[in-house]
C-alpha cells in the first residue's frame, strides 16, 4: 500500500526496496528469520514491479554485516539482477562492536565456505574509551 501511495504522488517517486536484516540477531533460528524477511522483501519488490510502481530501474538492497551471505544468495538470481540494480551493503559501515561482530562473523564463516575463504573478516579501526 505504501508503494502504491508513493507511486501515485506527484512529489515522490519509488526507486526501490531495501531492508536491514541485521536487527534479527541473538535468537535461535535467526538465519531462518532473515531468509523469511528476504523472501517478503523479494515478494514486495516483485509485486511493485508487476504493478509498474517503480520510476526507472529499481534498486534492491540489503546486507547486514553478519548476514550478507544469505542476502547474496537470495538476491543472486540472474533474472532479478536484470530487473533490479542489486546493492549488497554492510549494516555497520563506520564502527561496529568488535566483540559482537567477532561472534557473528564466526557464525557466518561456519555457514558459508565462500565467506570463510575471504580472510580474517572485520578488523577494528577505532578504539574509544569513555
Amino acid at each position: 500500500e505504501l508503494a502504491r501511495r508513493i507511486a501515485a504522488s506527484p512529489l515522490l517517486s519509488l526507486r526501490g526496496i531495501e531492508a536491514f536484516e541485521g536487527i534479527i540477531q541473538g535468537s535461535k533460528g535467526d538465519e531462518a528469520q532473515v531468509v523469511s524477511l528476504l523472501d517478503r522483501v523479494l515478494d514486495v519488490a516483485a509485486k511493485a514491479q508487476a504493478e509498474g510502481l517503480f520510476d526507472g530501474k529499481p534498486l534492491l538492497s540489503a546486507g547486514g554485516s553478519s548476514f550478507f551471505d544469505l542476502v547474496a544468495e537470495k538476491f543472486s538470481d540472474q533474472d532479478r539482477g536484470a530487473a533490479f540494480d542489486i546493492v549488497l551493503r554492510s549494516g555497520c559501515y563506520l564502527v561496529h562492536d568488535s566483540h559482537f561482530y567477532r561472534q557473528m562473523i564466526a557464525r557466518l564463516t561456519a555457514r558459508s565456505p565462500l565467506a570463510a575463504s575471504l580472510g580474517a573478516g572485520l578488523k577494528p579501526a577505532l578504539e574509544l574509551w569513555a
